[in-house]
């Protein structure tokens, strides 16, 4: 992993993204720098590339992986995954991205499998942008600034709060119980509540309930 560094979001959009979008029939730099601000609100690493595998632009969740998970963004503006057999999967996917086709990247970072979409990019009218997306499966289930905007939003109680984050982590109820230091009963009285207040019959549904939230960037990240 030479010249590799873990980057910081940068203070300004690189005058790169900005020379890419006015050699490529996509909308004005506004509406460019608009659609950027929008990714930076969204919680999934999104990166854009040219057809060659050169960075156009990073949003804040993927300089946050590059910062805290694993430093894939180069300092020459490049995409460099943690495995040689990742690398050359990318490699292909590139080309496929070029012939228009959407593939599948799987990658393992410190024993944890994700999964890297990498998406062509159409132009206007139909026409090939000559742009990739890079887009990486989420780390968390429900972040937790996202927890505590739904819990406001459900009108849930800190406790129960807390018992739905821990359920989000995949531990059973008797597991919770003991980790907070409460009887079973009070935990499952707890979920049975969060049940009712979402409207969810039974605790599978109510994790699926909180997979399909929105993957809202946290307010502090974009502050």
């Amino acid at each position: 992993m030479d010249n590799i560094a873990a980057l910081t979001p940068p203070p300004a959009r690189p005058q790169a993204s900005v020379d890419s979008v006015r050699s490529t029939p996509w909308p004005c730099v506004a509406q460019s720098a608009a659609l950027a601000a929008a990714l930076d609100e969204v919680d999934q690493a999104a990166v854009l590339m040219d057809s060659e595998g050169r960075l156009v632009h990073a949003n804040r969740a993927a300089y946050a992986w590059n910062r805290c998970v694993h430093p894939w963004l180069t300092e020459d503006g490049r995409v460099h995954l943690p495995t040689s057999q990742a690398r050359q999967d990318l490699a292909q996917a590139l080309l496929l991205a070029r012939r228009g086709r959407r593939s599948l990247v799987t990658l393992c970072w410190q024993q944890v499998t994700r999964c890297l979409a990498v998406l062509p990019l159409q132009g206007m009218r139909g026409t090939d942008s000559g742009l990739v997306l890079l887009l990486l499966g989420r780390v968390d289930l429900c972040p937790t600034l996202t927890l505590e905007l739904v819990g406001h939003t459900w009108g849930l109680t800190a406790s129960e709060l807390r018992v739905l984050r821990a359920l989000c982590t995949d531990l059973q109820p008797a597991v919770v119980a003991r980790r907070f230091g409460v009887s079973i009963t009070t935990v499952r009285s707890q979920i049975s509540s969060i049940r009712a207040k979402t409207g969810t019959q039974s605790i599978r549904e109510l994790l699926c309930l909180v997979s399909q939230l929105p993957p809202m960037a946290p307010v502090l990240a974009a502050a």
